[in-house]
């Protein structure tokens, strides 16, 4: 199975790719805290945390892309 933009955009029906390069051996992050350069990062909103609000953090810290919820895309407008 190739992992490719194809493949994320059939598997989750309402998401945004901002960055849309996927490596070859892609590596991802739920977690801004360790995200590592050249990481996707995958902006979960959870119960207590939403990983939309740490966007601007990710870029900042050098990620590959982010997989984000399409009605949260205006929020890179901010930045």
């Amino acid at each position: 199975m190739l992992f490719d933009e194809k493949f994320i955009r059939d598997s989750l029906s309402d998401v945004t790719i901002v960055q849309s390069y996927i490596p070859q051996d892609p590596q991802f992050s739920i977690d801004s805290r360790s995200l590592k350069s050249g990481e996707i990062f995958v902006a979960l909103q959870g119960a207590r945390v939403d990983g939309h609000d740490f966007i601007e953090q990710v870029l900042k810290n050098g990620a590959a892309g982010i997989i984000m919820a399409t009605s949260k895309k205006s929020m890179l407008e901010k930045l």
